[in-house]
């Protein structure tokens, strides 16, 4: 297996960035540098791409276009949020972002990205948008764009490769990029540079696609059927996985309450658009496991969220979408939220505090929809983008 190059202290240079395409959990303090010399991403900036005459807080926002669609939504504060989708337009791109800074009552338009939506398996565009904190954002997959006043502003960046998976918190991010030839490596960026190395600790991936769960300095990483973590970004290393690989059930989905309880959906063994799906608690990080329980068999898992110990919520869909929970550490399991017909996946389920969650149901083409709870996920709503 060949070690990232940060590991053997060798510079991976990014690539200057072209123009911009003519298309379209929050966490604590931020964990320490990896290891290795930075890689710097070269940056093409949009016009006017200066915003510090806006301040820590970003633009003040303006209007809504009408018939904003989501498709990537993001919170750093119970308050604070943004949304990455589509509405109508005259001239393409049609990329939207709205920011709310009253959790979710009312939205503004804010600037997004100069580039399309990434809505299937396109070679250009994004898809999905994370911040680290008020200033420090990124939209991506499979192209990289970040700001660091608030979406006042967006830089394309450009590494090597494409951008498959990307999460923030504490003013730290890190991104799964997989390469021409399918290997993929993790890069991680202080929050208001445009600096990337390599995460120490983990291995090139071949054929790798990797999901990335963070709470504070700790981070998980599930790829090629392993699960790897980190307890203050310096390094990473491999956990002992619970999933019983004899019974076909590899890492599918993890979720962090906190820098140490964590849990892990384990899934395989399916058949007909379906899979048997086990949970696993863990009280440290990820070193030990204790089997929780059997999760619904219908449709293929999406996430897992966790916003207190043992309420589990886990998003599926096949022929029609579900979210599951259950509120006994996975023993008993309850459908609280169904979607639209047909089954459109869920994108970027989570919860900001133990009562206020967000979930994407769709994708904009087929009329997607944000949904929220403010009662633990007992309940669900969705969202109207109004700015009022």
């Amino acid at each position: 297996m060949v070690l990232a190059a940060a590991c053997s202290g060798q510079a991976v240079p990014a690539h200057p960035a072209g123009p911009a395409s003519a298309r379209q959990s929050t966490g604590a303090a931020a964990g320490t540098a990896g290891s290795g010399p930075a890689v710097p991403s070269a940056a093409g900036s949009q016009p006017g791409d200066s915003g510090a005459q806006h301040g820590i807080d970003g633009p003040p926002g303006g209007p809504v276009r009408a018939g904003l669609r989501p498709l990537s939504v993001t919170f750093v504060s119970a308050h604070t949020g943004w949304v990455l989708g589509s509405a109508p337009c005259r001239t393409a791109p049609c990329t939207s972002v709205v920011r709310t800074v009253d959790g979710g009552r009312s939205w503004k338009g804010v600037p997004a990205p100069r580039i399309a939506l990434a809505l299937h398996d396109e070679t250009a565009g994004v898809r999905g948008l994370r911040f680290a904190d008020r200033d420090n954002g990124w939209a991506y997959g499979p192209d990289l764009y970040a700001t660091h006043y608030g979406s006042a502003s967006w830089r394309r960046l450009r590494l090597a490769g494409s951008v498959s998976n990307l999460e923030a918190a504490g003013g730290v991010a890190y991104a799964a990029v997989v390469d021409a030839g399918g290997t993929m490596l993790v890069y991680r960026s202080e929050g208001g540079i445009d600096a990337w190395s390599l995460a120490a600790g983990l291995p090139a991936i071949r054929h790798g696609w990797g999901t990335i769960t963070l709470h504070g300095r700790a981070g998980w990483l599930i790829s090629g059927g392993r699960v790897y973590a980190t307890t203050g970004g310096a390094s990473w290393h491999p956990l002992a996985s619970p999933c019983p690989a004899r019974d076909y059930y590899f890492p599918a989905s993890l979720a962090a309450y906190d820098e140490r309880r964590v849990a892990l959906l384990c899934a395989g063994n399916g058949a007909a658009g379906s899979e048997g799906k086990i949970v696993y608690s863990s009280a440290d990080g990820g070193g030990s496991f204790t089997r929780g329980g059997t999760a619904p068999f219908h449709g293929t898992s999406t996430s897992l969220a966790l916003p207190r110990p043992g309420w589990i919520f886990l998003a599926t869909y096949s022929g029609a979408s579900f979210i599951d929970a259950s509120f006994d550490g996975g023993r008993a399991w309850h459908t609280v939220l169904n979607g639209p017909a047909g089954g459109p996946p869920w994108n970027d389920m989570g919860f900001t505090t133990a009562a206020q969650g967000v979930v994407v149901a769709g994708t904009p083409e087929i009329k997607s929809t944000l949904y929220m709870t403010r009662d633990g996920g007992h309940t669900w709503s969705p969202v109207q983008f109004t700015d009022r």
